[in-house]
């Protein structure tokens, strides 16, 4: 009798191993902040006179012209829906702005001109 309790207890403790343990749910929230956390995007601006001052902070994209620089990119800025000009460093001045009310986007592409999802819009108004 004692054999066969014996032998169930090694039974049940040999198949309760045997299940895959789920793994914590910690870990995945950690990694989906991590990522989140890579695609942050701010544009400060200052706007004197007709002149507007534009500076990108992107961590995840290196605007660095080193060929050894991982994730390159360059800010293409759009006016009022239309491209207007590329920039290769994460600030750039853009001058003689006409009169008027303008819709600025701001899109970082990488080396081979393809959108990486980190933008944005603003406007501003020159008097």
């Amino acid at each position: 009798m004692k054999i066969l309790a014996i032998c169930f207890i090694v039974f049940l403790l040999a198949s309760g191993c045997a299940q895959k343990l789920p793994e914590p749910e910690s870990m995945n929230a950690r990694a989906s902040e991590e990522s989140t956390k890579q695609k942050t995007f701010t544009v400060h601006r200052i706007l004197k006179g007709n002149t507007l001052m534009i500076e990108c902070f992107a961590p995840s994209i290196s605007f660095s012209n080193q060929s050894e620089a991982k994730n390159k990119g360059k800010a293409r800025l759009y006016m009022n829906g239309t491209f207007h000009s590329e920039h290769e460093s994460a600030a750039f001045i853009v001058k003689d702005l006409p009169k008027g009310v303008h819709d600025i986007k701001i899109e970082i592409v990488n080396d081979h001109d393809e959108p990486v999802g980190l933008s944005e819009q603003f406007s501003v108004t020159i008097q």
